[in-house]
């Protein structure tokens, strides 16, 4: 199991999105299709999954080269809630936190979002 090295590590976003998916989707999109819905800005990376517990928690490397040992980390509800926080012992400046939050809102509260409403769609073609 992973686990975070024994330095004081700062949280600078901790938000919980509500998707409504069902959570085994949800935690196949954060594992297993991460590169399918992230949309990867310049100066990012394709985080990889530094530990997973089955529907319920997440951990992923940073997006970002020059802050490599941060970490994003998830924790999913059974109510479809996802909750990320970003961890960092490297801050960048105030205003370079505030363009990471909001990056970090729209792949989790738009980009993920639209995983769920992908697959509600689809399957109601084949529902009727």
């Amino acid at each position: 199991m992973w686990a975070p090295e024994h330095r004081e590590r700062l949280v600078l976003a901790d938000r919980v999105h509500n998707i409504d998916a069902p959570i085994e989707l949800l935690f196949y999109a954060l594992t297993d299709a991460r590169a399918w819905w992230m949309g990867l800005q310049p100066g990012e990376i394709e985080p990889r999954v530094l530990d997973a517990i089955k529907f319920d928690r997440i951990v992923w490397s940073s997006f970002w080269p020059s802050s490599p040992d941060d970490t994003i980390e998830f924790d999913l509800s059974r109510c479809t809630a996802v909750r990320f926080r970003w961890y960092t012992d490297s801050p960048p400046d105030e205003r370079g936190i505030g363009i990471t939050r909001q990056r970090l809102n729209r792949k989790f509260g738009g980009n993920l979002r639209a995983v769920a409403s992908e697959w509600y769609w689809s399957s109601r073609r084949f529902r009727a």
